[in-house]
């Protein structure tokens, strides 16, 4: 099914604050001209045809689909990786574009969801398969995926109660989304539940869990955070550990656990908020509740 013609108009109106978003976030020209061509075409061309095609829009969902990713290029894969934010694509070359995967591994941004752009994207990489993970679908994305006949999987399927509803509000452009999916692989029930009542068929949907309890840490990471528990003298404490917190989380938790900190001097509080522009935030938000605290880039 076609996507609608309003949604191709909305998207020929916002394109023009769209490259000036991208143009905003640029560290230089030379890498505003690679990302606009990456988005807008003309496309960079590939290193293999007929890849296996994953989807990832930042750092978490590249760090899900790794093991997933790795597992394709052990056994001789090629595979594409686009993404939507400048972080996730330098995890994904960070992760792949090295020895032993390099001559197999590609990284781009997704092209902006225009179906002339999104039909040039297919014309030149002809992937194989194309699995959207986590959250990530594109009516055009998905559209051209039934026209030139490419297998369209959702994994690690995550929907929250706010995204179903907004998703509801356009049921048609849903409806037409899901239709083009092969396969819908949720994380959990309730994402599950979610899709089906937007209109996900029962035969084409399951439950398989997350992908993220499959990454495994480098053994490097291991080694790192044995060095930082003899450094710290940690061993004989007790931590907690709070980890991609959003504000305003940091502080109700920190106030929350205050009491305790004060009645058990052992345990030990590690704050890594998500976004590390949030860094200086955090800290303050710490010394205002008058506790200890130490950063760890400051030695």
């Amino acid at each position: 099914m076609a996507t609608p013609f309003w949604y191709n108009a909305a998207l020929t109106m916002v394109k023009p604050l769209y490259k000036w978003q991208i143009k905003k976030r640029a560290l230089n020209t030379e890498q505003l001209q690679q990302e606009c061509l990456e988005r807008f075409g003309p496309f960079q061309p590939p290193k293999n045809l007929h890849a296996l095609w994953f989807h990832v829009v930042s750092v978490g969902e590249t760090n899900a689909a790794q093991p997933l990713i790795e597992h394709y290029l052990k056994l001789g894969h090629p595979v594409l990786v686009t993404n939507t934010t400048k972080t996730g694509q330098a995890r994904a070359k960070s992760l792949f574009l090295k020895a032993p995967y390099e001559h197999l591994f590609q990284a781009v941004y997704l092209p902006a969801d225009q179906k002339h752009l999104v039909q040039a994207f297919y014309q030149k990489y002809q992937p194989k398969a194309l699995a959207l993970v986590e959250t990530e679908i594109w009516p055009n994305l998905i559209d051209q995926a039934q026209q030139f006949k490419v297998p369209c999987l959702l994994i690690n399927a995550r929907l929250s109660e706010k995204s179903a509803k907004g998703y509801s509000k356009v049921q048609g452009l849903t409806q037409g989304m899901l239709n083009g999916l092969n396969r819908l692989l949720a994380q959990d029930q309730a994402t599950l539940e979610r899709y089906r009542n937007l209109g996900m068929e029962t035969n084409k949907s399951q439950v398989l869990g997350s992908i993220k309890f499959d990454i495994h840490a480098p053994d490097s990471f291991i080694q790192q955070a044995q060095q930082l528990q003899q450094d710290w003298h940690l061993s004989a404490r007790k931590i907690i550990t709070l980890a991609s917190t959003h504000a305003p989380e940091e502080q109700k938790l920190l106030t929350a656990l205050k009491p305790y900190l004060a009645q058990h001097p052992e345990l030990l509080i590690i704050v890594v908020p998500r976004h590390p522009e949030r860094f200086d935030e955090v800290f303050q938000a710490t010394q205002n509740l008058n506790l200890s605290t130490q950063r760890r880039s400051l030695g």
